[in-house]
């Protein structure tokens, strides 16, 4: 089964010191499949997460990064994408409206389906507002929680439309942050944050992967 996975600098791993949360998630798989002396059943994993990335931006690369790399085997999608459409700006007509990203993805969701049924959604971490509300690195800009809240809630609901696998993050990252530092720039979770996020999603990667 192959597992492309898409998403923004988080995805790609920013502030691991082990190379990111599906990183980790790649290595459990992996760790199976060594027992089993990489007999069949085989997973791949292709992380496809980029820098700034945006729904738009996803939906302009995503066909192209599936084609090259599909052939006959299961598939599954994961979409781990919001964070930077929920930036705030002073300027307002430079900020995504929530009915535009409902829209954006929308669209992403019916690409990944027409490759596979099994589609998992993973919900928006939080942010140390104080820290970000204004982003240092891009001035004039915010992430703010009830924007990434707003923005998390319709993925959520696009998960309930569509049944598909929804992973709630929100929350639980919140929570664990109130005891450990997971957040040290306030958008990017460091390795502690990770291990976390990897965590919470690996069960259901590991349940889909039963399923080829």
């Amino acid at each position: 089964m192959k597992f492309y996975v898409f998403g923004d600098s988080i995805t790609q791993g920013f502030w691991d010191e082990t190379g990111g949360w599906l990183t980790r998630v790649t290595s459990h798989f992996v760790k199976e499949a060594a027992e089993r002396n990489f007999a069949d059943p085989f997973h791949s994993f292709f992380n496809l997460g980029v820098s700034g990335n945006s729904t738009a931006d996803l939906l302009a690369r995503f066909d192209q990064e599936i084609t090259v790399r599909r052939d006959d085997r299961e598939c599954v999608v994961v979409l781990f994408i919001g964070t930077n459409d929920s930036i705030s700006a002073e300027n307002k007509h430079e900020e995504l409206s929530a009915e535009q990203f409902q829209q954006n993805y929308t669209m992403l969701i019916e690409k990944a389906k027409k490759y596979t049924d099994n589609v998992v959604l993973l919900g928006l971490p939080p942010c140390i507002q104080s820290r970000v509300d204004p982003i240092p690195w891009f001035l004039g800009h915010s992430y703010t929680n009830d924007r990434i809240k707003q923005f998390d809630q319709i993925i959520a609901s696009l998960a309930n439309d569509y049944s598909l696998n929804y992973v709630q993050l929100f929350e639980l990252l919140a929570q664990a942050q109130n005891s450990e530092e997971l957040f040290p720039d306030g958008i990017h979770p460091n390795t502690k944050g990770h291990a976390l996020i990897a965590e919470l999603v690996l069960p259901v990667l590991q349940e889909l992967s039963k399923q080829q």
